[in-house]
C-alpha cells in the first residue's frame, strides 16, 4: 500500500448503491430456512451503546451529543457508511462522517478500525487535519487497494463558535442559518481517506466563523444519488431547493421528500 498513487476519482461522492430494503423480522413462527443469521461477538467491537434494527448498528457510535439530529438507514449501515462523534479537551466538539467504497460487509467491517483511533485523538485534542493523516495512514495499511473512505471530520469550538473542517470525497456540506437559508457550501477539497499515500496526503482546513443558530448538514451520497420508479436521481438542486428560508424543519423535509420521492422503489 505504500506505493498508491494518487486516487484518480473525483471528490464529491460515491458511485450510487443499489440495494434493497431490508425490513426486520418479526414474526417468531418464520420459517428459519428463510432468514440468514449473522453473529457478532460485541467483545470484539469499540465501547459505546448499540441498539440493534434488524442490522447491527455498529457505525452509529455513541451519538449522545443533544445538539446532533441524524439518520442511518439500515441499508446505509450495511453499505459502510459511518457517523463517529467525541468530546475533545477547550469546548471542541468533533464529528467524523463517512462512506466507505463498496459494498456489504466488506465495506462495513473496513472502516470498524478507525473507531477507537478517532475517539483517542479527539480526548488529545488533535487538530481535524492531523486526526485525518493518521486515519489515512491506518486505513492505507489495513484496506485492500480498491477500498477508500470519503469522509468529512469536523471540529467545532463552542466558545469561541469557530468550525475546523477536513473534507475529502464527500459532497458539498452546508451551513444555513436560522431560517433555514444557505449560508454558505463547503466543497471537498481532498481525495477521499487511503486515496493517497502519506507523502501526497494533505492536512489542509477550512475554518469558518459560525454564528447563533447556524446549523451544519451533512450528507453522503445516498439522498442525491437516490432515484425514483421512473428513474430520475433526486439531485443535488432538489435537495438545496429544501433550504428555502422559511423557518421550517428542514432536516425533517429532507427525510420526508425523499421518503416520497424514493416511495414504491427497491
Amino acid at each position: 500500500n505504500q506505493d498508491r498513487k494518487k486516487s484518480t476519482k473525483s471528490t464529491g461522492g460515491q458511485p450510487g448503491h443499489v440495494s434493497k430494503t431490508l425490513v426486520q423480522v418479526d414474526d417468531a413462527d418464520a420459517d428459519a430456512d428463510d432468514i440468514d443469521f449473522i453473529k457478532i461477538d460485541r467483545r470484539t467491537l469499540p465501547k459505546g451503546d448499540y441498539e440493534c434494527e434488524g442490522v447491527e448498528k455498529r457505525q452509529v457510535f455513541d451519538i449522545t451529543n443533544p445538539n446532533i439530529r441524524y439518520h442511518m438507514s439500515p441499508v446505509s449501515v450495511f453499505n459502510g457508511d459511518v457517523l463517529l462523534t467525541a468530546d475533545g479537551p477547550s469546548n471542541n466538539s468533533y464529528l467524523l462522517i463517512g462512506d466507505a467504497t463498496g459494498h456489504g460487509l466488506p465495506a462495513a467491517v473496513g472502516v470498524i478500525p478507525i473507531y477507537s483511533a478517532f475517539r483517542t485523538m479527539a480526548a488529545k485534542g488533535l487538530t481535524v487535519g492531523t486526526i485525518a493523516a493518521e486515519i489515512n495512514k491506518s486505513l492505507l495499511q489495513l484496506l485492500p487497494d480498491h477500498m477508500m473512505l470519503a469522509a468529512a471530520i469536523l471540529q467545532i469550538n463552542t466558545h469561541s463558535n469557530q468550525l475546523l473542517i477536513w473534507s475529502g470525497g464527500l459532497p458539498n456540506l452546508i451551513i444555513a442559518d436560522q431560517k433555514g437559508a444557505i449560508k454558505q457550501q463547503i466543497s471537498a477539497f481532498h481525495p477521499p481517506l487511503a486515496g493517497v499515500d502519506d507523502a501526497e496526503f494533505s492536512q489542509n482546513l477550512q475554518v469558518y466563523d459560525l454564528e447563533k443558530n447556524d446549523k451544519i448538514y451533512l450528507f453522503t451520497d445516498g439522498i442525491e444519488e437516490s432515484y425514483n420508479s421512473d428513474q430520475e436521481m433526486f439531485g443535488e438542486q432538489r435537495l438545496h431547493e429544501m433550504f428555502n428560508g422559511d423557518g421550517g424543519d428542514i432536516f425533517t423535509r429532507i427525510l420526508e421528500d425523499h421518503a416520497r420521492f424514493t416511495e414504491n422503489t427497491v
